[in-house]
C-alpha cells in the first residue's frame, strides 16, 4: 500500500531511491531491536560460538555432541553510586546449557556451560549430572541428585558441589571473576 501511493506522488527515479532507503532501514530495524534488547541465548547460537571461538569444547569430530538448554534469567547488575543511569540500562540475561560428547568408549562427558548474553562465561566440568531448569537465577537439580540450588546471579560460584564431587568453574573473562583475573587460565578439555 505504501508502495502505490509512492509511485502516485512521485516520480520514478525518486521512487526507486526512496524505495531502496525504505527497504535499507526495513533491514536495519530488526537488528536495532535485537540489539537494544538482551535475549536469551539458544543451543545453536551456542553451538555456533563454541565452533567458532572454543571448538576443542567441540572435539574432534568422530564424538557425538549434544546441546541441552536449561534457562535464563535476565536481571540487571547491582546499581554502582557512581554510575547511577549506565547501569539502569544494563540488562543482562545468564543461560545455561549443557554440552554432552559421546566417544567410542559410549560414556558421556558433560560441561555446563554458562552464557552471559552472547559471550560465554566459563563452564563446569566435569559434570556428572546435568540440572533440572535454571529458574529465577538457580540452577536446579533433579531430587535423585545429590546438589544443592545454585545461585548463578550475579556471578557464578567458583565451584559447584554435586555429592562428594567438587567441581571447579573455568571462566573465560574477567567479568566472571574479576578478583580472581590473574589466576584464571584456559583450560583446555
Amino acid at each position: 500500500m505504501a508502495v502505490r501511493t509512492l509511485r502516485k506522488i512521485m516520480p520514478k527515479a525518486k521512487q526507486s531511491l526512496v524505495l531502496a532507503l525504505a527497504l535499507n532501514v526495513t533491514a536495519l530495524l530488526p537488528s536495532l531491536s535485537v540489539s537494544s534488547s538482551v535475549s536469551a541465548m539458544t543451543t545453536e547460537q551456542a553451538h555456533e560460538v563454541l565452533r567458532q571461538h572454543y571448538p576443542q569444547l567441540l572435539g574432534h569430530g568422530a564424538e557425538l555432541v549434544s546441546l541441552y538448554y536449561f534457562g535464563s534469567h535476565s536481571h540487571s547488575p547491582e546499581p554502582d553510586p557512581k554510575d547511577q543511569a549506565l547501569y539502569q540500562t544494563l540488562e543482562q540475561t545468564l543461560t545455561v546449557i549443557g554440552l554432552e560428547r559421546v566417544g567410542d568408549d559410549y560414556l558421556p562427558v558433560r560441561w555446563l556451560l554458562v552464557f552471559k548474553n552472547d559471550e560465554l562465561l566459563g563452564w563446569y566440568h566435569p559434570v556428572s549430572e546435568f540440572p533440572m531448569a535454571f529458574k529465577a537465577g538457580e540452577l536446579v537439580f533433579p531430587v535423585g541428585v545429590n546438589a544443592p540450588q545454585v545461585p548463578l546471579v550475579p556471578q557464578p560460584p567458583l565451584q559447584l558441589t554435586m555429592g562428594d564431587e567438587v567441581i571447579p568453574f573455568v571462566a573465560h573473562y574477567k567479568q566472571a571473576h574479576p578478583e580472581q583475573a590473574n589466576q584464571i587460565e584456559m583450560v583446555t578439555p
